[in-house]
């Protein structure tokens, strides 16, 4: 109570901001390996269960372990029909990126062409790695650094089937009387939302060799 009677800024406003911050990064993690249970069901959740259940073919690995070639870049899309292919996104993390910041297209022999991972230089449009949009997440699980065979290096797939519902945005509740006697205050945030993917085929791994 003391310090939101001596503040010389709005403490509430803070708070707020400091919450949906916290609540993106939340959502993030869970629009990627949710479980579907009392929360979002995640894109790599989904595509793993797919694939225990025998599609397989929602699955590609690299030659090789976690090594990325400028091929694996270049034709892993097309594992897509081109109904997804055609607005499809990367989805992965930064030591995939690593990976791949700096492969080439290679049109005049191996390390020639231009790079094919792109840097956004304009305000809203994203990075792309070889023309598709290239999102990185921190929340994307690192099986480039360490995993096992099968493992999802990267994602790509049509985002556009992957559905967020809000069904409430985010609100704040004074809890004045129940915090009396410590003389505190409390603050109860509340939101709520869900998504899912909404076409089983729309994504693909691009999973860790042999």
């Amino acid at each position: 109570e003391e310090l939101l009677a001596d503040a010389t800024f709005d403490v509430v406003g803070f708070l707020a901001t400091e919450v949906a911050e916290n609540d993106t990064e939340a959502e993030e993690l869970l629009f990627l390996t949710g479980s579907g249970s009392g929360e979002p069901l995640g894109i790599l959740t989904h595509l793993t269960r797919l694939i225990a259940e025998g599609y397989t073919d929602l699955a590609a690995p690299v030659a090789a372990a976690a090594t990325v070639t400028a091929n694996d870049v270049r034709l892993f899309p097309l594992t897509l029909p081109i109904k997804y292919r055609k607005d499809g996104s990367w989805l992965f993390n930064r030591a995939f990126l690593r990976k791949v910041a700096a492969l080439r297209t290679e049109e005049g022999g191996a390390g020639t062409g231009e790079f094919m991972f792109q840097r956004s230089l304009a305000l809203g449009l994203p990075n792309t790695l070889d023309g598709y949009a290239a999102v990185e997440s921190e929340f994307y699980p690192d099986n480039v650094t360490a995993g096992a065979q099968g493992d999802p290096l990267a994602t790509f797939g049509s985002l556009r089937h992957y559905w967020i519902v809000d069904r409430a945005q985010l609100t704040v509740r004074l809890l004045g009387e129940l915090y009396a006697e410590t003389d505190e205050v409390g603050y109860k945030f509340h939101k709520r939302f869900d998504a899912a993917p909404v076409r089983a085929g729309a994504f693909r791994n691009m999973t860790r060799g042999a």
